[in-house]
């Protein structure tokens, strides 16, 4: 049972419990965050030896040499925060649940194990998806689902697991000193699965046997389709099922991809806006195509292109103007485009976020206002 917390005005005194000898970057980050939210962050140390953390430093430390250190990476100790005699939650992420006393305690389980290193064996050894969940005391009160891309390096692996931990933890603590903590269903029970190297050696050979196929088939770095049928009624939007009327796939030279397709219907005639990926620059643009007689999509033609990334070509009609709402997360920005010659003329309307990895910004209006619902990245990991 979750006990509901009494709102407090006075600044909220966090204590975060760490292992002196076993310090890892993304709990450096969690303690940054919830500074930068204004709490007052302590840190206190207990010692837990964990095994398997030490057999992962080998795979992270040799992978290092390529992508630098990660969020599952060692690091130092931070600075000696206050001293809280007295302390309104506690965060153990040491993975040992040692009892404290004098405030409820947070503590995260990766895939039903108590520390990061076992949960990410049990994800190699049984080839699920993350699953996070944080307890407040002995309740489950937040679960996270991050997005797992790469299972071939751990260290990627690691950085969009992790990057859902420190975003739970700091979603947990808002909602916590908010009194809107709520239960949620407990996690599967799962049998603490031992052996790193016996799991990590076969499933490195499959990811690595996978990934020259996968190259040697499409010959690409990586690869993404459009397809489209045309249909009377009902569709995948309704009946969630795929069966029905063949798809035509868009076809591309092998040079580029087409991915993100959005579909126009303005003056009698249907476009198709797509992110059109040139492998030559390594970065989006906007292109459209016309739907001929036959039902069919012509060869896409630039329209919309800038010195960074572009994509999810988001396509709109408002007070008789059209408008594009492209992703540029690489660019820090979300930017607003108005049609001066639809569909192959857009000029820069109004920069609507600043300073921001903002992804997959979609719009909804609903009760006469409008709403954007998008994917933030915050340092390191997936976008999605």
């Amino acid at each position: 049972m979750i006990m509901p917390h009494a709102i407090s005005t006075k600044p909220h005194r966090v204590v975060i419990v760490l292992d002196p000898i076993d310090v890892r970057a993304w709990q450096i980050e969690v303690v940054r965050r919830l500074e930068a939210a204004g709490h007052t962050v302590g840190t206190e140390c207990v010692a837990a030896s964990d095994p398997a953390s030490h057999r992962l430093d080998k795979v992270l430390n040799l992978e290092a040499r390529r992508f630098g250190p990660s969020l599952a990476s060692r690091t130092a100790p931070p600075p000696t925060g206050p001293q809280m005699d007295e302390r309104d939650l506690v965060i153990d992420l040491t993975g040992t649940l040692m009892p404290q006393a004098g405030a409820p305690v947070l503590h995260l389980q990766f895939n039903g194990q108590r520390s990061f290193a076992d949960g990410l064996t049990q994800i190699i050894a049984s080839g699920s998806m993350p699953d996070i969940t944080a307890f407040l005391d002995s309740a489950p009160a937040g679960v996270a689902r991050p997005m797992l891309s790469d299972r071939l390096w751990l260290s990627r692996a690691s950085n969009e697991i992790l990057s859902g931990a420190i975003g739970l933890v700091e979603q947990f603590v808002a909602r916590f000193f908010a009194g809107a903590i709520t239960a949620v269903a407990a996690p599967e029970k799962a049998n603490p699965v031992r052996g790193f190297w016996r799991h990590y050696v076969p499933a490195l050979g499959r990811n690595v046997a996978l990934r020259v196929y996968q190259k040697l088939r499409t010959r690409r770095p990586f690869y993404w389709q459009v397809a489209y049928r045309q249909v009377d009624g009902t569709d995948v939007a309704a009946t969630t099922a795929l069966d029905g009327a063949a798809f035509s796939v868009l076809p591309d030279d092998g040079q580029r991809f087409y991915a993100d397709p959005f579909v126009v219907t303005r003056q009698g005639k249907t476009f198709l806006f797509v992110e059109e990926y040139p492998y030559a620059t390594a970065r989006g643009v906007i292109s459209v195509a016309e739907q001929q007689a036959d039902g069919s999509f012509g060869v896409p033609q630039v329209v919309l292109e800038e010195p960074y990334h572009l994509s999810y070509p988001q396509v709109f009609a408002h007070a008789g103007d059209m408008f594009m709402l492209p992703e540029s997360g690489g660019a820090r920005r979300l930017v607003l485009y108005r049609a001066t010659a639809f569909p192959d003329q857009w000029v820069v309307d109004t920069v609507l976020v600043e300073g921001r990895d903002i992804n997959d910004a979609t719009l909804l209006e609903r009760d006469g206002k409008y709403w954007l619902f998008a994917t933030e990245r915050r340092g390191a990991g997936s976008a999605s």
